[in-house]
């Protein structure tokens, strides 16, 4: 695949374990893999393989597939259509611990220990403890756990709680945790997005030492710097397929980036006029526990546009400009005047209110009517002398139902009985009831069909051009790209640029999105654009 734009091609050594083609058996295969949810498709007829002493790469956007396909492999969901192979004979998992027992284990981004046992009892989970809720180790399991610690680097107590140990401790353990359990395949899932840079070499050197071993390694990852050194092959999946595949020495990163994002992106939306020069919002150097650098100008009327991977810092840096985290250190300026919001409430007050990630989780009280989930938190504008006028509050929803095209039978139903794409509907309808100036919007069309969603966008510009200023974050390239003036890019927990409309291309934006590892002396390989303002 020649690459016009760029001529330095990745290489490295060859590694000492087998090519991919060495060993004729997989110890894990899956033919044909597909998973639709209410119809719509998550994983499309998806053919991949784990052989011994080969590291296989599988990487693409947030939403390619990748996790449900991973999923599958290892029980924890089962495949509407294709099916699981080992060593060539067809096997069927319905839980992981079905597959735990033929040797497959999975690493997880989040980690999957009981923080309040011991590390002995994390590991030896297997083997749990007596009707009385008592576990008296052998002196044999002692050792044995021992072993399998040292096998990952780990030189501790075995019976100190794992809520003691540090993050990189802990994924140390899950991979001890899959060694137990005598896994010849193993998954890791982002298993560096948590750790420092020194910590990530020691992890990058256990895995290679996996592989050397004869275990069947796949590796999800964003960060391709550890991508091309780990792997033997890499899997491109993108809207649910795979859609390429290369061994070592035969891409490029800037051809990996191309693939992940090279699909029809939609038009600009229709309807987005350009902003006023007017400043609402000002973030200098912004920061919280998940993200730092955060600075930009937000004009009245604009849309701008947060994009990201996942654990990239873009949600923690939306959740600090609402009041929903603590900001440890930059400025924020709303109208030119200083602000600090101590929590949502405060910042609904002075016009800045976000519509949340999760909207079953944060954004909907799911057994209240549609009517009280319009408007909760805003009660005290239908209540006079302590009496709430329902009256008022029914004539009110039916504006925001008229307004946002809210299919419903009635307003008294409970909110969790109409679809994702209305229920969205319903918490942007409240969110936009109060006239913010600014809204700040996190996955507006997470799980709504395509309908809704259109829906959705047509909104969001129209309250733009009504003057409102818009923040939306959205692990959907597409969407922040259809519907942003500008688009803030965010990678491993910083801010790193600000790219203007004609300048915001699918591979523009990942480049800088993609995670690059700082090197010995602290520089890091993102272009910092700053604020062009």
């Amino acid at each position: 695949m020649p690459d016009g734009n760029q001529s330095t091609v990745v290489t490295m050594p060859v590694p000492a374990a087998p090519r991919p083609d060495a060993s004729p058996l997989s110890a894990l295969r899956g033919e044909g893999l597909t998973k639709r949810y209410s119809g719509v498709t998550v994983v499309d007829q998806v053919d991949i393989a784990a052989r011994p002493g080969v590291i296989r790469a599988v990487i693409g956007e947030n939403g390619a597939g990748k996790s449900t396909l991973m999923k599958m492999l290892t029980g924890d969901i089962r495949p509407d259509a294709g099916m699981l192979f080992q060593a060539e004979r067809p096997v069927v998992f319905h839980n992981p611990r079905q597959a735990n027992l033929q040797g497959i284990a999975m690493v997880h981004q989040e980690l999957q220990l009981m923080p309040l046992l011991s590390v002995i009892d994390n590991l030896m989970l297997v083997n749990p403890p007596d009707a009385l809720g008592i576990r008296r180790r052998s002196r044999a399991e002692r050792e044995y756990v021992q072993h399998q610690l040292a096998r990952v680097g780990l030189h501790l107590d075995a019976s100190i709680p794992v809520s003691t140990l540090s993050v990189a401790q802990a994924q140390l353990l899950e991979i001890a945790k899959a060694l137990a359990l005598n896994a010849r395949v193993i998954i890791f899932d982002e298993p560096t997005s948590a750790l420092p840079l020194h910590e990530v070499e020691r992890l990058l050197s256990l895995i290679e030492g996996l592989r050397a071993e004869g275990h069947a390694i796949l590796y999800i990852s964003h960060h391709l710097s550890e991508v091309t050194r780990l792997a033997d092959v890499i899997t491109v999946m993108r809207d649910t397929r795979v859609v390429g595949e290369f061994r070592r020495g035969e891409f490029t990163e800037s051809e990996l980036i191309r693939l992940m994002v090279a699909r029809e992106v939609g038009q600009r939306a229709e309807g987005r006029l350009p902003f006023c020069a007017e400043v609402v919002l000002a973030a200098t150097q912004v920061a919280t526990a998940a993200v730092q650098g955060v600075t930009f100008d937000l004009h009245r009327g604009e849309i701008l546009g947060f994009a990201g991977l996942m654990g990239s810092g873009m949600q923690a840096a939306a959740s600090g400009l609402a009041g929903a985290v603590r900001l440890t250190q930059g400025a924020l300026r709303l109208n030119g005047s200083p602000v600090h919001f101590r929590d949502p409430h405060e910042a609904v007050g002075h016009g800045v209110v976000m519509v949340p990630e999760d909207r079953k989780r944060d954004g909907i009280v799911p057994d209240g009517s549609v009517a009280d989930n319009f408007h909760l938190g805003r009660m005290g504008q239908f209540t006079q002398r302590g009496v709430l006028q329902r009256h008022k509050m029914k004539e009110a929803a039916l504006q925001l139902v008229q307004r946002f095209g809210v299919h419903l039978n009635d307003l008294q139903q409970p909110v969790k009985t109409l679809s994702g794409g209305n229920q969205q509907k319903v918490i942007v309808g409240r969110c936009v009831e109060g006239s913010p100036q600014v809204l700040i919007l996190c996955e507006p069309t997470r799980g709504v069909d395509v309908a809704a969603k259109a829906e959705i966008h047509q909104h969001i510009l129209e309250l733009a051009a009504e003057g409102a200023s818009i923040i939306v974050v959205s692990s959907e390239l597409e969407e922040v790209l259809a519907l942003s003036h500008r688009v803030a890019v965010f990678s491993d927990g910083e801010m790193v640029g600000i790219l203007d409309g004609s300048e915001a291309t699918p591979v523009a934006v990942m480049s800088l999105a993609t995670p690059k590892r700082k090197s010995s002396n602290g520089e890091n390989g993102n272009v910092h654009n700053g604020n062009p303002n």
